[in-house]
């Protein structure tokens, strides 16, 4: 069945693709729907022809026909994009050839060339392909409007789900491609409910839920929803988060409160500043607390640099840090462009089959330069995002996008997986195109004075 669903899906989305427009906004709103085992069993585990990537290549190919119709328009929206996001544009490119580079230096085999490729549709194409889309307010609250109806069905799935004791989407799971994983494993750890229905695991499904969350609530904001509505919503939101049984989102969201209260007191009065400059001390007090309680704990019980996973099977948290021991350990071999990209980690460094740190697996992929390079572009996005919103001039979605991409690095430590950061690089070309906006707002406003 999963096969058949990918044929319909595709066929549909190939006859509106000529509309790249529809062809984007329709893509971002079937994402969380997409999982990686439903589509055209063509090989095994990760090498299987998934939906996403059907779609992905559609997309691509869609856009490659509109810029030979449309290249004076596309040529004219990139030059000016990139001239005012140069550096960031610049990194996120550098980032793709130093991957190209580390795995030419360490393996030569196609199928991983071609999972750089896969790559590349996944960052740098979905990059331009939102800046050159998304070219004005009234589309980025299309864009809001895509991201709220996905993310309100996928809330009701979990509910659905949560009662019946069964992902929905199972149904559509291909014989012909290996499932992510034992449906049995969606009910532990005290009972709660894990959903794998619609993503790989239940931290993904938690990941999802926070980091479009802030989008999510600034649009029921910008259309007036009745306050009914939005506290009926934020509970529902929140019983999503308990049912995934996902300690990390639970965590994250209460990082996400923290950040959109402090960017929204930071622009207010002095007492709202003083409030907030109060607040960061207590919570500075309470994190030094436990994080002194938690490093003695680690010493003490420092057993085993490969020591990852305990009696009950469930790994602790002195157990997940132990992994920096082990990143460590393995830079030596391979300090500089890493060990390239390859298919299963688990085969070649057993000791690291417990690694869940996004930049960790980064590190073993592209090495220290690779790292540096990440970051900096991490950096720079960060920073392009806060100095549009000190300006006088801030979009109605910017701070919500600012928390939402806060949201998405932070998650990075807890998940090695990179299935939602997707949404990253369409936060990045949002971010690209406010900029943009700005500027054409600023000096529109400098021709009338």
């Amino acid at each position: 069945m999963g096969a058949i669903l990918t044929l319909a899906v595709s066929a549909y989305f190939f006859i509106i693709s000529y509309r790249v427009q529809l062809a984007y906004f329709f893509f971002v709103f079937l994402i969380p729907f997409l999982p990686k085992y439903i589509g055209f069993g063509v090989g095994g585990e990760g090498f299987a022809l998934s939906l996403k990537r059907i779609l992905l290549m559609i997309l691509f190919i869609s856009i490659a026909l509109s810029f030979t119709q449309n290249s004076i328009y596309i040529y004219k929206r990139i030059s000016e994009v990139y001239r005012q996001n140069k550096i960031l544009i610049n990194l996120l490119l550098l980032f793709f050839i130093i991957k190209v580079i580390s795995l030419s230096l360490n393996s030569r085999a196609l199928p991983l060339y071609i999972m750089l490729f896969n790559d590349f549709l996944f960052s740098i194409f979905i990059f331009t392909l939102t800046i050159l889309v998304i070219d004005s307010e009234e589309n980025i609250h299309r864009l809001a409007k895509i991201f709220f109806y996905s993310y309100t069905i996928v809330l009701i799935l979990v509910l659905i789900e949560s009662v019946l004791k069964f992902p929905l989407l199972s149904i559509f799971a291909s014989g012909q491609m290996e499932l992510t994983r034992d449906y049995s494993e969606g009910f532990i750890r005290a009972g709660r409910y894990r959903t794998n229905g619609s993503f790989a695991n239940p931290i993904q499904l938690g990941e999802y839920l926070v980091m479009l969350f802030p989008l999510i609530l600034a649009y029921m904001y910008r259309n007036q929803y009745t306050l009914t509505l939005k506290i009926g919503y934020l509970l529902l939101f929140m019983y999503a988060i308990y049912l995934s049984g996902s300690r990390s989102a639970i965590l994250m969201s209460a990082l996400m409160a923290y950040f959109y209260l402090m960017l929204t007191l930071y622009k207010g009065s002095r007492l709202t500043r003083f409030i907030a400059i109060l607040f960061n001390l207590i919570i500075f007090s309470i994190i030094l607390y436990f994080v002194s309680d938690y490093i003695s704990n680690l010493i003490m019980n420092f057993s085993g640099r490969f020591d990852f996973i305990s009696d009950e099977g469930e790994r602790s948290s002195v157990s997940r840090a132990l992994q920096y021991v082990v990143i460590y350990d393995k830079m030596h071999e391979a300090p500089f462009f890493g060990f390239g990209r390859e298919r299963n980690y688990l085969m070649i460094f057993k000791e690291l089959h417990a690694v869940d740190n996004y930049y960790f697996w980064t590190i073993l992929e592209v090495g220290i330069i690779g790292i540096s390079v990440y970051s900096f572009f991490l950096y720079i996005l960060v920073r392009t995002a806060l100095s549009q919103y000190k300006a006088s001039y801030r979009g109605y979605y910017l701070l919500a996008l600012i928390v939402a991409i806060l949201m998405s690095i932070f998650y990075q430590n807890l998940m090695a997986n990179p299935a939602n950061h997707i949404y990253l690089y369409i936060f990045a070309g949002l971010i690209s195109v406010m900029k943009v906006l700005q500027n054409e707002k600023r000096e529109k406003l400098e021709q009338i004075r």
